[in-house]
């Protein structure tokens, strides 16, 4: 087999996987609170997570936190544009935790 085939069908095959992985982690679970019930919220499909979307469950919410499992602190979403950005591009089995504005939550 031509090695031009084989390298083909070794990039299709790894886009694939790439495809079903974004598929699995189509949603996000958040929550208001730390020890509150999350809610599963749709992930777009360039893998960001709509600020919108997520007022829409949480008004008056200007980000996500998550609890980071190395060191027990709590670490922020990148939010550009009105898109959360996943945390080292995958949004993982986190809960993530609705960020409000000082004083108002």
């Amino acid at each position: 087999m031509n090695v031009f085939v084989v390298f083909s069908k070794v990039i299709l095959l790894l886009l694939y996987l790439l495809y079903v992985c974004l598929k699995m982690n189509s949603y996000v679970q958040v929550a208001e609170d730390e020890n509150e019930e999350p809610i599963e919220l749709p992930v777009e499909e360039d893998g960001t997570l709509s600020l919108t979307t997520v007022i829409a469950q949480f008004a008056g919410a200007c980000g996500l936190k998550y609890r980071n499992p190395e060191t027990n602190a709590w670490r922020g979403i990148r939010l550009v544009d009105g898109r959360l950005y996943a945390p080292d591009s995958v949004w993982g089995n986190y809960t993530y935790v609705a960020v409000y504005p000082k004083g108002e939550h």
